[in-house]
């Protein structure tokens, strides 16, 4: 019983691997504003992102970090 609530609690989320360590991202924050930042860890759940210009870091959710192509393609749509 102890084994399958461990494997609930490891469930990869979908997308975490087009991430990677120092990769330029754009990012969503809760008020819907994009940022740039850079990636600095990949967990199973979150996104580890630092932004230099605010001198922050923040754990945001893979469903809201884009790469900077998608981020492009988005804005050019």
């Amino acid at each position: 019983m102890e084994e399958m609530n461990k494997d609930k609690k490891r469930k990869k989320i979908e997308g975490n691997d087009k991430f990677h360590v120092d990769d330029q991202v754009m990012y969503r924050n809760i008020l819907g504003e994009w940022h740039k930042g850079t990636v600095i860890k990949v967990n199973n759940t979150t996104i580890r992102i630092l932004n230099k210009d605010e001198f922050k870091v923040l754990s945001i959710k893979p469903e809201n970090v884009l790469t900077m192509e998608e981020y492009e393609n988005l804005k050019n749509k």
